[in-house]
């Protein structure tokens, strides 16, 4: 994704379904973004490459991964990176392991 341009990802519903690795981006250049509003974004694992503009908001949908082998895979690395963000309207990021799979959602504070 964003091999020397830009690249976006809006999930509004539904299942995006990666079997194995998603690297995010794939090359330098450009802004790269998932915006994770609604539905479900599995992977196998994503490598998100903090040097390369790569942001993930998440809102109502969520992300699940089956497999984090290291830092650029770690969803609480991108966080603590600014690179896994909560979308608009929502507080914070919630990691949960689910034994299986990693669980990334979005939560809103009263």
């Amino acid at each position: 994704m964003g091999t020397g341009s830009d690249g976006y990802i809006y999930m509004n519903g539904g299942t995006f379904t990666v079997t194995g690795m998603f690297t995010f981006p794939d090359g330098e250049g450009g802004v790269h973004r998932i915006y994770l509003n609604d539905g479900i974004m599995h992977a196998g694992s994503i490598e998100q490459k903090h040097d390369r503009d790569a942001i993930i908001y998440v809102g109502g949908g969520i992300l699940r991964l089956d497999d984090i082998p290291g830092d650029d895979e770690d969803p609480q690395e991108w966080k603590d990176n600014g690179d896994l963000l909560p979308a608009e309207g929502y507080d914070d990021i919630v990691i949960k392991d689910c034994g299986d799979y990693t669980e990334v959602r979005a939560v809103k504070y009263p």
